[in-house]
Parts: structure tokens; sequence; C-alpha cells
């Protein structure tokens, strides 16, 4: 059992620590990059690693050491030593600038150092005896949403950015593009065959409004025209022609050599076509008449993404492909 007078002790230092961190936090969104000595210009991520290793072994004993009974010298020690920690977590926003290492490592670098020190905040507060200061509008709308295991996670996040780089986040987000491409693929299919959409009834509605929907729906189905069924095909193969781009891209685009501005162009168009193909296929599904915008979107950033798969290279063996895909491509809208 812990006394008042230790409880007080630990409560100050704690605030201490508090106080860099919430400062820490606070200047997260306005920090500027910083001109280094030319030594240090290409500075390796992989210090993001060691950092994000640090800063989750430091309050992985912060916390053990706040387990009953609660040693104050112990506590006092590990919170100092995570404190140690935040400057070399603030600086690598100065370090590793947009316009140095691009925008997916910068932005994604951002986002888990505000995290990071946010679970900071959210493990010293629930390991202190008594409250603590430092209380600002960011925690009051925020803190009830963090937890302790958002810390660990984004510290794994930093390693990984560390070890992976932009190359890393954009293979993992090609991941996601193509799953959602196949089932896009899969809603387009059941579109085709006149299978229901409606998911927005959830039981709500009585039997006659039911048994309406219902007839409405066979309406629907019996009245698909040829015309529909032609859009619906073409279509699907326009899906399966992105699916097989990025398929490519994989394979042929993404080289571990590629620059930080090159993943941030190709990241952009696939993030863009992506969008493009869910809006669309949503519109469909939901039989809207002019949809004409969206399937502009879609034929366009499916075709800039190809573009930029010839244009950031010196005409390499694959490049061939890729102008026949365009060329298939745009036939394809006539």
């Amino acid at each position: 059992m812990v006394d008042n007078g230790i409880d007080d002790e630990i409560v100050e230092s704690l605030n201490k620590v508090l106080g860099i961190v919430v400062n820490a936090r606070k200047a997260v969104g306005a920090i500027d990059k910083m001109d280094l000595p030319v030594e240090l210009n290409n500075s390796p991520l992989s210090m993001l690693d060691s950092i994000g290793e640090m800063i989750h072994q430091y309050t992985t004993k912060l916390s053990i050491a706040a387990r009953p009974p609660i040693t104050k010298d112990a506590l006092e020690k590990y919170s100092s030593d995570m404190s140690n920690m935040v400057s070399p977590l603030i600086a690598t926003l100065q370090v590793y600038s947009k316009e140095k290492y691009g925008k997916i490592v910068h932005e994604r670098l951002k986002i888990h150092v505000e995290r990071i020190l946010l679970g900071i905040e959210c493990l010293l507060r629930s390991v202190s005896p008594k409250p603590l200061a430092h209380v600002t509008e960011a925690w009051k709308t925020r803190g009830r949403l963090i937890t302790t295991g958002m810390l660990w996670e984004s510290c794994e996040k930093l390693q990984k950015l560390g070890r992976e780089g932009a190359l890393g986040y954009v293979l993992e987000e090609w991941e996601n593009i193509v799953s959602m491409l196949d089932d896009a693929v899969s809603d387009m299919e059941a579109w085709k065959e006149g299978e229901s959409s409606n998911w927005d009834s959830f039981g709500s509605e009585s039997e006659e409004e039911e048994e309406k929907e219902e007839e409405k729906g066979n309406a629907t189905i019996e009245s698909r025209t040829q015309e529909q069924a032609e859009f619906a095909k073409r279509l699907l193969q326009q899906l399966n022609a992105c699916k097989i781009l990025f398929l490519s891209i994989k394979k042929h685009r993404l080289p571990k050599t590629a620059s930080y501005s090159y993943l941030d162009g190709l990241y952009e168009n696939m993030k863009r076509t992506s969008e493009a193909i869910d809006e669309v296929v949503g519109q469909v599904q939901e039989d809207s008449d002019n949809i004409e915008d969206e399937l502009d979107l879609f034929a366009c950033s499916a075709k800039e993404l190809a573009q930029t798969c010839i244009s950031e290279f010196d005409s390499d063996s694959f490049t061939p492909w890729y102008i026949k895909w365009l060329e298939n491509w745009d036939q394809s809208w006539k």
C-alpha cells in the first residue's frame, strides 16, 4: 500500500513527464523540416525501427512497474526513461521530411507519432495513483477512445515503417485494393444476374411493405434490359482489366529501388482508381440513372495509373505491355 506522501511524489514525477508529452503532441502539426548536415541527409529509416522498439520497451516496463506493489523508484525511472524518447520521436518529423522522404513516409510517420504520444499520455494517466494535470481539449474529446494497446500497436507500425518504408505501405494497400476489386466483381456479377441488393430493411417494414418491395424487386429483375446486360458485361470486363493492371503493378512496377516520389504518385493513382471503382459499383447497385461522372472518373483514374507505369520507367521490357493495356482500355470506352 502506497501512502499519500509517496502518492504525491509519484504524481509530481508523472506530471513532469506528462507535461513533456502533451507539449510534444501539440507540436506535431507545426513542425517544420530541419536543414541537416550533408552526412545526415540520407538518414536510414531503420532509425524509426530502433525508436519504436525502445519506446515499446520503456512503456512496457512502466506498465509493469505500476502493478502492485508499486515501486516508486522504478515508476519514476521508467517514466523518466520514456520521457527521454520524446525528443528523438518528435525529431523524426523534422528528419524525415515530406520533401526528402515523400508524402507516404511523412504522413504515416506523423500519424504514428501522434498516436504514440496519445498512448503514452493514456498510460501515464492510468498508472498514476491520482488524477494528473495537463488535461487539454484534445484529451477531453479523444482521451476516452485511447487505450494503451493503441500505444504498442503504433510502436509496431512505426517499426514496420522503419523496416519497410513507403514500399511496404504501398504493398499493404495494394492487397486491400485487390481485395476490394474482387468484391466489386462479385457485386457486379450479382447485379447482372438480378440478385437483390436491398440491405436497408433490417426487418423494420410491415409484411405488406415487404411484399411490395419483393414485387418491385421481381419486376426489376424481369425488366433488366438488353442494354443493362450489355452495360454490366462491359463494366465487368473493365473491372477485370483493372485487376490485371494491379497484378502487373505488383509484379513489375514496385521494385525495391522505387523512389519516394514515384511511390507517392503511384499510390495516389491507385487510391483514386479504387475509390472510383467503389463509387461506380455502388451507384450501379442502387440502380442510379446517372452515373456518367463516376464512369468518367473511373476511366480517367485507371488511365492515369497505367500512364504512371509507363512514364516512370525508361522503356523497359514491360513498357509495351502497359502501352497495349492503355490502347485496349481506351477502346473499351468507345
